[in-house]
């Protein structure tokens, strides 16, 4: 049975298509090497800020990194729709991609 790959195992792929070193990613998302070596094995979680720079530096596709979904990268000027599970107010998912956000009421 195959293991389902995880947020720190894909960052780990995005890090190596990119030829980059954990020291050289810390670097691009203004952290320590110490931390990327944490994402990748998810004892640290990796927070909205540097998921942020990794989609404006590298075009990393979000919805790939969070749920191993659709491409590791995305063009610059395409939309992808980013799926996100959310618990608001009652509403089980909401939907969003870079410009709106749509909500999905599943009852």
């Amino acid at each position: 049975m195959e293991l389902k790959k995880e947020i720190g195992f894909r960052l780990k792929e995005i890090r190596q298509t990119l030829n980059l070193t954990q020291d050289q990613l810390a670097k691009e998302l203004n952290t320590s090497q110490a931390n990327v070596a944490g994402f990748e094995n998810e004892s640290t979680a990796i927070s909205d800020k540097f998921k942020d720079i990794l989609y404006k530096k590298f075009h990393v596709n979000i919805n790939y990194l969070v749920t191993g979904e659709g491409p590791k990268f995305i063009e610059n000027n395409k939309k992808y729709l980013i799926k996100i599970p959310v618990f608001v107010d009652g509403f089980n998912i909401y939907h969003c991609n870079l410009n709106k956000i749509y909500l999905l009421v599943i009852t």
